[in-house]
């Protein structure tokens, strides 16, 4: 989901990515939203997620499973695009 800096609504997504683990639902949802923010032409992005593990992931990227790895190399290309980023774990 995209919100502004007020926290309205600006635009949102979905995918079916049918069964699976939150994890790998999360990284997703990171790929995607990131690939909107680039399609938006954002400028600055706050991230929130609610897995530690993915900030893991992004800070090492070590991984044996090669589709994890896909999504988390997606994910590390695009966030430098962003002059202006934070990322937040949520912890709700």
């Amino acid at each position: 989901m995209i919100r502004n800096e007020e926290h309205h609504w600006i635009q949102g997504f979905s995918r079916n990515i049918g069964t699976t683990t939150n994890l790998l639902a999360e990284i997703w949802a990171l790929r995607d939203g990131l690939n909107l923010c680039i399609s938006m032409n954002l400028e600055a992005v706050e991230i929130e997620v609610d897995a530690k593990a993915i900030v893991d992931l992004l800070a090492n990227g070590n991984n044996s499973n090669n589709f994890i790895s896909f999504l988390i190399d997606d994910c590390k290309t695009w966030l430098p695009g962003f002059p202006i980023r934070r990322l937040v774990i949520a912890l709700e």
